[in-house]
C-alpha cells in the first residue's frame, strides 16, 4: 500500500519553512482507495510570491488547524505505507521536520517519482510534475494546490507500477540503504566527503562548510540523471574534516586528480576549465579575454570553474580599474564610438581614442600584477580541524608547496620551524587559483613572509 503525500509550504527549505497545506492518497498502487486533505496554519505570514504560486494566503489558513492537531491523522494515514511523493525528499523532510518540533521520530519507507519515473518512462522532456502531467495527458486542473498535486503523482505511480514493479524494489533497496548510511552522524563542519560505491571505489568527492547539509542535499537530488545515478550508487559516506575552507579546497583538487571519480568527470583534468588572459592587440592597448583551458596567445590571470564566474569577474575589474566593456569583450560595438560606461564617465575613452594605450595598459597591467600570487615565500596562518591547532600553507618562492596542522600553544622561534608539519602537495594551475582567489578577496586570516 502506498501512500502518496504533496504538501505545500511557506519556502523552499525544511529548517525556514513550514507547512501551509498536506494532501494524501491512499492507493494500492493499481486504484486509489482513499483521499485526505487540509489546509495548515503555519503561524506565520506566507510570503507573497508563494500565494502567487499555490493561490494559498495566510488570510485562508487562518481559521487552519496547526500541524500538531493533524499530526495524529497523518500518523494513522500513512501507516504501514511506502511513502511517495514527486522529488519525495522535499516532502517527506518538511513532514519529518514538522514531527520533530512536537517530539515524535515520524519514519517510513519512502519513493520518489521522479526517480522512478525516470528509469520507467526514459526520454521525457522534463520530470517535473507540472511538464511530466502534460507529456502523459494526466489531468492536473489545480497545479501547486496539495491533493490534486498527490492524485497526479499517485497517477504517475500506477503507471510506472503497470510497466514495470522491479524498478520500485530497486528504488526502494536504495533509499534503505541511504537510512542506514547515517547521514544524520556526519559532522556539520567544514572539511571534504568521499561516496564509495558497493566496491568501495570513490565515484564522487565533494566540499563544503557543513558536510551533513551538503551530504543531505545530494540524497536529495533526484531531479538531474547525474544526480540520481549518484544516489543509486551510494554505498557508503566517509569524510575529512580540515576547518580551512581555502585547504579544504586544496584538498579536494587534489583528491580528485589522485582518485579520478566517475562523477567529477569536469574537474578530474582541470578544475578551472574557463580562464581570463590579457594580450595586446594590434592597437597597441591591452585585451581581456574569457577561454577554455587551452589558451590563445595571451597572458593568463585567472582560472574559473565556470564561464559566468569568469564574465562576473570580468565585470568586477572593469569597475575596478575603469577599463573599458569593449576593450574586454563585454559589450560590441563599431571602432570609434564610446562604450556605455563612458557615457557614464566610467571608462576614461580607450574606446573613442580619448585615452592613449600607455595609460590604459597601466592599469590592466596593474590588474594582471594584482592577481598574482606574490612571487615570494610565505606562510598562510588559517583555521585548524580543532579549537586547539591552527593550520599553515606554505608558499615558496610563488608555487604551492603544502599544508599541515600544529598545536596552537605552539612556540617557535623560526617559521621554518613549522616546515615539519608540512605534508607536501603537487603546485598547479589549479591550486594556484584556488590560493590566488582566497588571497585577493581577502578570505584568508594571516600572511606572515618568510624572511
Amino acid at each position: 500500500m502506498y501512500a502518496i503525500v504533496d504538501i505545500e509550504t511557506t519556502g523552499g527549505k525544511p529548517k525556514d519553512s513550514k507547512i501551509t497545506e498536506i494532501g494524501i492518497v491512499i492507493s494500492d498502487g493499481i486504484k486509489v482507495i482513499d483521499t485526505y486533505q487540509t489546509l495548515v496554519n503555519p503561524e506565520r505570514e506566507i510570503p507573497v510570491f508563494i500565494t502567487r504560486l499555490t493561490g494559498i494566503d495566510s488570510k485562508m489558513v487562518e481559521n487552519a488547524p496547526k500541524f500538531y492537531e493533524i499530526a495524529k491523522d497523518i500518523v494513522e494515514k500513512t501507516e504501514g505505507m511506502i511513502f511517495v511523493a514527486h522529488n519525495v525528499g522535499f516532502d517527506y523532510n518538511h513532514i519529518r521536520k514538522e514531527f520533530n518540533e512536537i517530539g515524535y521520530n515520524y519514519k517510513r519507507d519512502t519513493v520518489c517519482t521522479v526517480q522512478l519515473s525516470r528509469r520507467v518512462i526514459p526520454d521525457q522532456p522534463s520530470y517535473s510534475l507540472g511538464k511530466l502531467c502534460k507529456s502523459l495527458n494526466i489531468e492536473n486542473v489545480s497545479h501547486h494546490r496539495a491533493l490534486n498535486d498527490a492524485q497526479a503523482a499517485s497517477e504517475i505511480l500506477h503507471l510506472c507500477l503497470s510497466k514495470n514493479t522491479g524498478d520500485i524494489d530497486d528504488i526502494r533497496k536504495t533509499n534503505i540503504l541511504h537510512e542506514r548510511l547515517s547521514v544524520d552522524d556526519l559532522p556539520n563542519k567544514t572539511g571534504i566527503y568521499y561516496f564509495l560505491n558497493q566496491s568501495d571505489d570513490v565515484i564522487y568527492i565533494g566540499k563544503s562548510k557543513n558536510i551533513r547539509q551538503r551530504v543531505k542535499t545530494h540524497l536529495a537530488n533526484y531531479k538531474t540523471k547525474k544526480g540520481q545515478k549518484i544516489i543509486e550508487q551510494i554505498a557508503k559516506i566517509d569524510y575529512e574534516l580540515l576547518g580551512s575552507e581555502l585547504i579544504a579546497l586544496l584538498k579536494e583538487s587534489n583528491e580528485i586528480k589522485k582518485y579520478n571519480p566517475v562523477y567529477n568527470r569536469r574537474q578530474r583534468k582541470k578544475l578551472h576549465a574557463w580562464n581570463t588572459y590579457a594580450y595586446i592587440a594590434k592597437d597597441g592597448f591591452y585585451r581581456i579575454g574569457i577561454g577554455k583551458a587551452e589558451l590563445p596567445n595571451g597572458s593568463f590571470i585567472n582560472g574559473y570553474t565556470t564561464k559566468q564566474g569568469a564574465q562576473n569577474e570580468l565585470f568586477n575589474w572593469v569597475e575596478k580599474y575603469q577599463l573599458c566593456q569593449k576593450l574586454c569583450g563585454l559589450l560590441k560595438g563599431a571602432d570609434g564610438i564610446p562604450c556605455f560606461h563612458y557615457n557614464l564617465k566610467q571608462c576614461r575613452g580607450a574606446c573613442c581614442n580619448e585615452e592613449n594605450a600607455p595609460e590604459y595598459n597601466e592599469r590592466v597591467q596593474l590588474l594582471i600584477d594584482d592577481q598574482e600570487i606574490p612571487d615570494k615565500s610565505f606562510y598562510i596562518i588559517d583555521r585548524g580541524r580543532n579549537n586547539n591547532e591552527k593550520s599553515c600553507i606554505k608558499i615558496e618562492n610563488g608555487k604551492y608547496i603544502g599544508y599541515g596542522f600544529f598545536e596552537r600553544s605552539l612556540h617557535y622561534s623560526n617559521l621554518l620551524e613549522l616546515d615539519a608539519y608540512i605534508d607536501s602537495y603537487e603546485d598547479n594551475k589549479d591550486v594556484r587559483a584556488i590560493i590566488r582567489s582566497f588571497i585577493h578577496q581577502k578570505k584568508v586570516r594571516k600572511i606572515i613572509p618568510l624572511e
